[in-house]
């Protein structure tokens, strides 16, 4: 019997990716017509070991070392752009700056995740790409080994050429719409198939014995879908628009790539997040500017529509604020929109759903993971997939 997953991002081709090494057949099935177009396309990539919650650090920790093993075994660092990053935080000389709890808030930037700054004998850095506001420098907030950069595109595109060579069918254009109970067809918590609306409005049924939604943003939906009822703890939806720029003075992977998390104050109204990176693609470099993010814009009906909500407004500051902070003059590749999913409780979900089975398999939910979906990506997938292996064993044992 298959394994469906729902939901073509990072987190389902990597829970394809490890359950299809182990012959499990896997079916992914996304409502978008092309993969990629949200979060899993068009995010930062920016990967760190150990800044989280301490029930959340296992997973992360699991996942930052699996970046590093599977870049290490398939040339990561020239296909998707692996390389170890420093982080830094852009502060005021005189040591003050505008901080919240979490990044989230508004007034706040996700390097207050990391540990408290770190104390150096050595001078504050100098990034050639960086052209540094008056009366600011940059304070080190990562060690050696702690943090990593990825193009995430690039990444995924890999991880779905794996998944088809490993036999991993992908269906596009589909939308799940309830789960067939195995007794008459009819929707209910004991399942034995999952039925689905092709592109061109036909009914496919197809037979399973797990099904994992990882869905994103979507999550919540697709859940209500299938089980009528809400998803607890809840999944909303946070935007969040970006600039991709090619900078003529900077040449990676020469002079390595960073991530410097900027506060809000006198030149910017938001927390600015660059990244320096390599373009997986073209192996070339280009720097990554986000951090303008909102929770109340209205989530698309599905990933084909996240292009157009993008608002202008939005990507013109962070392209000025981006060209204040870049040394030089910078070109803009992509302005970008995607929607990340983020729980009530600030944790990602990675679960078995209580009480919904198959007759050998159950219903699981991976999602939720904010603004670290990329990080915690293939620590998320080889759990998923490793529950559905061993529950697999021991059923097959009874």
């Amino acid at each position: 019997m298959s394994l469906v997953i729902i939901g073509g991002g990072i987190i389902g081709l990597s829970t394809a990716y490890y359950a299809s090494q182990s012959g499990q057949k896997v079916i992914i099935i996304d409502s978008a017509s092309q993969l990629l177009l949200s979060a899993s396309g068009f995010s930062g990539g920016f990967l760190a070991r150990d800044w989280f919650a301490p029930d959340v650090l296992p997973l992360a920790e699991l996942s930052f070392r699996l970046h590093r093993e599977l870049a290490e075994a398939h040339d990561g660092a020239t296909k998707w752009g692996y390389r170890a990053s420093r982080s830094f935080s852009l502060v005021n000389q005189n040591g003050t700056t505008v901080r919240g709890e979490d990044w989230l808030r508004q007034g706040s930037s996700r390097a207050n995740a990391s540990k408290q700054t770190l104390q150096s004998n050595r001078a504050p850095p100098s990034i050639s790409w960086m052209d540094l506001p008056s009366g600011m420098n940059l304070e080190s907030i990562s060690e050696d080994g702690d943090c990593a950069q990825v193009d995430p595109r690039a990444l995924c595109e890999w991880l779905i050429q794996q998944c088809e060579r490993n036999g991993v069918k992908i269906h596009l254009s589909t939308k799940p719409t309830r789960l067939v109970s195995k007794n008459d067809g009819g929707a209910g918590d004991r399942f034995s198939a999952l039925e689905c609306v092709d592109g061109q409005g036909n009914t496919v049924i197809i037979p399973c014995a797990d099904i994992v939604i990882a869905a994103g943003a979507w999550t919540p939906r697709v859940f209500q879908t299938l089980l009528h009822r809400a998803l607890s703890p809840d999944i909303t939806s946070l935007a969040g628009h970006s600039v991709v720029l090619h900078s003529p003075v900077y040449t990676a992977p020469t002079e390595g790539v960073h991530a410097v998390f900027c506060s809000p104050g006198e030149h910017w109204s938001f927390a600015p997040e660059l990244f320096s990176r390599v373009d997986g693609d073209k192996n070339g470099a280009e720097i990554f500017v986000g951090g303008k993010n909102s929770a109340t814009m209205p989530l698309p009906e599905s990933a084909d529509h996240v292009a157009s909500h993008r608002d202008e407004k939005q990507s013109r500051e962070i392209r000025e604020t981006a060209l204040r902070i870049l040394a030089g003059t910078a070109e803009v590749v992509r302005e970008s929109l995607c929607f990340r999913p983020i729980s009530s409780s600030g944790k990602p979900i990675v679960t078995a759903v209580e009480g919904v089975r198959s007759q050998d398999g159950r219903l699981y939910v991976a999602s939720g993971h904010g603004p670290w979906g990329i990080s915690m990506s293939l620590g998320t997938g080889y759990t998923v997939a490793d529950m559905i292996k061993k529950r697999r064993v021991k059923t097959s044992r009874i």
